[in-house]
């Protein structure tokens, strides 16, 4: 299922840049700051309990604290339609 043209919170999701065994990551524009990110989706299938989801979303706070010019800034996360999504930092190129 494409999200493409689809709004999740403040972002516009362009276009589907890639996906794989978690989910799907797709290049978007946040409106209130007019700029490009990442947002990846992650199925709901990888957290199948309450426990787990909220393992999950620890683990988004925890890497939100990391600086380095080596790893990707995360800027938010959310859920919708039972999946959470992470919205990160884009950087252009090729994979």
């Amino acid at each position: 299922m494409s999200r493409t043209g689809q709004t999740y919170g403040d972002y516009e999701i362009l276009e589907m840049l890639g996906e794989g065994g978690m989910g799907e990551v797709y290049r978007a524009r946040q409106a209130n700051l007019d700029r490009i990110v990442a947002v990846k989706f992650i199925s709901a299938e990888h957290y199948t309990d309450e426990i787990n989801r909220r393992r999950f979303l620890r683990e988004i706070r925890a890497s939100s604290t990391l600086v380095h010019p080596n790893i990707i800034k995360t800027y938010d996360f959310g859920e919708r339609q039972g999946d959470i999504y992470l919205v990160m930092e884009y950087l252009e190129g090729t994979p």
